[in-house]
């Protein structure tokens, strides 16, 4: 047993108060000899017993002393010398063993809670994330649902006129779609296939009436596909789609013509 353990262990507040066996007592004499923390602790008991009683002593009533001189007058003034124990001294050994197990009853039921608690803490911050991670998804997937939809009733209108666009270049097999309400002179593309444009570019769509082209504006390519809305357009005979540089420019770089419609 080590110091700390022996400290614990009551030992020193039970010889306080005299309620160990000679040999026991011997023991911790010897203990306190060859240790000087355990000496230390063991004044300490002793200093804090001593101010308990200090402090719940009472003088006893003036005719107690009358008598008990009577009676050592009465035995020839030889008085027989017996050794009192305080009748505390039970009720203090009860006493400090029961707050021992309390303390460590409380100690250990401390450990358990908290390690209850720490552990339905984490299940609560698992279950947390795994509700946001949930409530993301469905986000994206109500984002995905309303897109389709919408995209389905543009293609659906009858009022809708679809062109598609293919590469200029002949080896290439790019492809989009325009489509155009000449009514309402809304106008979407769908990229079927191109290639990715560099950071510092963009595409962009141009409506061509009477060999003018307008801007219907430019573009992105998003993972997710699908129609873009663009610039609403007044009339057109052909569309075209060129790489600019990003942002778009006002007039169509001829020589970076990747689509093209038929007449």
């Amino acid at each position: 047993m080590d110091v700390k353990e022996y400290i614990s262990s009551g030992v020193l507040e039970l010889y306080a108060m005299g309620a160990l066996s000679s040999s026991e007592m011997k023991g911790v004499e010897e203990m306190c000899a060859s240790n000087s923390e355990v000496a230390l602790e063991l004044k300490q008991v002793q200093d804090s017993l001593n101010n308990y009683a200090k402090a719940h002593q009472r003088n006893p009533r003036p005719e107690v002393r009358s008598e008990l001189m009577n009676k050592i007058a009465s035995t020839g003034g030889k008085a027989k010398v017996v050794q009192m124990r305080s009748p505390h001294e039970l009720t203090y050994k009860y006493l400090i063993a029961a707050c021992i197990a309390s303390l460590i009853i409380s100690t250990f039921a401390s450990v358990f809670f908290y390690q209850k608690w720490s552990e339905a803490e984490d299940r609560y911050v698992a279950m947390v994330n795994e509700k946001n991670v949930m409530a993301q998804n469905l986000n994206v997937v109500k984002y995905n649902y309303d897109k389709m939809n919408h995209d389905m009733s543009v293609m659906r209108d009858p009022a809708i006129s679809i062109i598609t666009l293919r590469a200029t270049d002949s080896t290439k097999y790019y492809m989009a779609h325009v489509m155009w309400n000449k009514y309402t002179r809304q106008t979407f593309i769908d990229v079927s296939d191109l290639p990715a444009p560099g950071q510092d570019k963009q595409y962009q769509l141009w409506a061509l009436m009477g060999g003018q082209p307008v801007d219907a504006g430019v573009f992105d390519m998003p993972e997710e596909g699908g129609m873009q809305k663009v610039k609403a357009v007044a009339d057109a005979e052909m569309w075209a789609v060129t790489l600019e540089p990003k942002g778009g420019s006002n007039a169509p770089t001829m020589d970076q013509m990747v689509l093209m419609s038929k007449i």
